[in-house]
């Protein structure tokens, strides 16, 4: 597990730093890299294959991007054991593997998104119902053959389908605006000085959100910024000039949203989210409730 971990924060950091512009990667470096190592990565799962294929859960993108980028493509497949089990695959375009998307939904698979964005499809692949549970079927099964999947997303404008979390984790403001949490939580923590985050609001007039930082990359900043740096992240999440530097970038990331999903107000924690403290998951997928209960005095001086 702390392998794993310690692997996931490697690929965050690598990713932060793309994103910054922080990275830059030569041509001459990548074709070392690719004869000093890359290429031993391929010779070690056989070196012989021309795709990889990925289901069971979303890969991140980063991931996906490099692992194509050293000869290893990676393709993803989106569908459910009750539709046997794919309807929609990513493929090869002209430009090549266009990422954050699961593809058009498959040949003779009709899918379309119904209320709320909910993927909903029906096709010779989808089941007729659960055995001798007529009554589950029902909820799954509407009227019209249309299988509801659980999950929510879109299309791009190449009839690509893209998902953005499931149903059930969507919470409605007092004003009846149905808000994903997960969505925003993805583009936030694209920030450099964001390492995980968790939004809130259901039945408030607006999101709020606590901002656990990446204070690695904070330490770095004042660094160079000669902003004087205190070695506590607890002393560093208190400080009000670096209050200011999260208040910038939450604004800035706000722009991507509609105004009842931007975040209003947030604050600043220290502790670190992990699976050993029971925060995140095996998967490093944040417990809401856990973190709810845990930070439920300064959730509720957000919302006063």
């Amino acid at each position: 597990m702390t392998n794993y971990i310690q692997q996931e924060k490697r690929w965050r950091v690598y990713r932060k730093k793309c994103i910054s512009g922080r990275l830059i990667w030569q041509r001459n470096t990548a074709s070392l890299a690719d004869k000093l190592v890359y290429k031993k990565w391929r010779e070690a799962i056989g070196g012989n294959f021309d795709i990889v294929v990925s289901g069971g859960s979303a890969i991140q993108t980063h991931i996906a991007a490099f692992f194509s980028a050293i000869g290893m493509p990676v393709f993803e497949g989106y569908g459910l054991s009750e539709t046997s089990p794919v309807i929609a695959v990513s493929k090869r375009g002209k430009n090549g593997r266009e990422f954050g998307t699961v593809g058009p939904p498959l040949e003779g698979v009709e899918v379309k998104l119904a209320e709320q964005n909910e993927i909903v499809c029906r096709g010779h692949n989808v089941m007729l119902g659960y055995y001798k549970n007529p009554e589950l079927t029902k909820e799954v099964i509407d009227k019209e053959g249309w299988f509801h999947t659980g999950d929510i997303g879109k299309f791009n404008e190449k009839g690509q389908l893209i998902i953005t979390g499931r149903l059930k984790s969507l919470f409605k403001t007092s004003f009846g605006k149905y808000i994903n949490p997960i969505v925003i939580e993805s583009k936030f923590t694209e920030s450099p000085m964001i390492e995980n985050m968790i939004v809130l609001g259901e039945n408030q007039k607006f999101a709020t959100a606590l901002i656990r930082p990446d204070f690695e990359y904070l330490k770095t900043l004042c660094h160079s910024e000669n902003i004087p740096v205190l070695q506590k992240n607890e002393d560093i999440a208190e400080r009000n000039d670096i209050y200011k530097l999260f208040q910038a970038e939450v604004k800035k990331y706000n722009d991507f949203f509609a105004d009842y999903e931007q975040v209003k107000r947030f604050a600043l924690v220290s502790e670190e989210w992990s699976p050993d403290n029971g925060f995140l998951s095996p998967t490093l997928k944040i417990k809401r409730r856990v973190v709810e209960e845990f930070y439920k005095e300064q959730i509720d001086k957000l919302f006063q």
